[in-house]
């Protein structure tokens, strides 16, 4: 064993410290990623309802149309 235990220890240190910070990384990626999924959600549910006025708009027009002959 060429390397001293305090080596060792001091390695240890250096890779526990790495990992945290990876985790620290991962998990900010993580809440940045559940913060746009949530705002995607939200631009679709306007979406949808913006579509459903639409076709609810077409279809009156239609009926009013239909109704003139």
């Amino acid at each position: 064993m060429g390397e001293s235990v305090s080596s060792i220890l001091l390695k240890v240190k250096e890779v526990a410290e790495a990992a945290a910070s990876a985790s620290n990384q991962i998990s900010a990626s993580t809440e940045e990623m559940a913060t746009g999924a949530h705002e995607q959600a939200s631009q679709a549910t306007e979406v949808s309802g913006a579509v459903e006025q639409m076709s609810t708009t077409i279809f009156e027009t239609t009926k009013k149309y239909i109704s003139c002959f």
